[in-house]
């Protein structure tokens, strides 16, 4: 069995036989539209540095400089989450969530499938988790701080 199998492979098979829309950018990337989010999950594999990047671009950009109040919210946000962290892209100012697997071409290959689909499940829920944040805070009425502690009533900060 060949370990050094570009993993986008594989889950491009399954995604035919699952029949999901996919787009695909070259041997190493695919993009799965998470149409009721409005998302898109971008899943990409470098063999060169065997780092397999998940990367959920939510659609939040701004055309001038970032506001002030999404950096407090990311770093409210980052503070509370196991597995990966919410930035704003330096390419185009858009928020995004990344994950990234690294050394995963020495695993076999169920092994290395099923961490991929586990990650892959984990950056969804995560995301779900948060979108909502995103989603009042871009109302304009309220503060990160605010924002967060309306979605999450038990958390207790120091910052203001």
């Amino acid at each position: 069995m060949d370990l050094n199998l570009n993993p986008i492979e594989t889950l491009e098979g399954e995604l035919l036989i699952l029949k999901i829309n996919y787009k695909k950018f070259g041997i190493n990337r695919i993009e799965l539209p998470i149409a009721k989010e409005n998302y898109t999950l971008s899943l990409t594999w470098d063999n060169r540095l065997d780092i397999f990047h998940l990367t959920i671009h939510t659609g939040y950009g701004f055309e001038n400089a970032v506001p002030d109040k999404y950096y407090k919210l990311l770093s409210f946000i980052n503070e509370h989450i196991s597995l990966g962290h919410f930035e704003i892209s330096s390419e185009e100012n858009e928020i995004r969530y990344r994950h990234s697997l690294k050394d995963i071409s020495q695993l076999c290959y169920d092994k290395k499938n099923f961490l991929i689909k586990a990650s892959i499940e984990r950056t969804l829920i995560e995301m779900g988790l948060y979108y909502d944040v995103f989603e009042k805070l871009s109302s304009g009425e309220k503060t990160a701080l605010e924002v967060f502690k309306e979605v999450f009533p038990s958390f207790k900060s120091t910052v203001q």
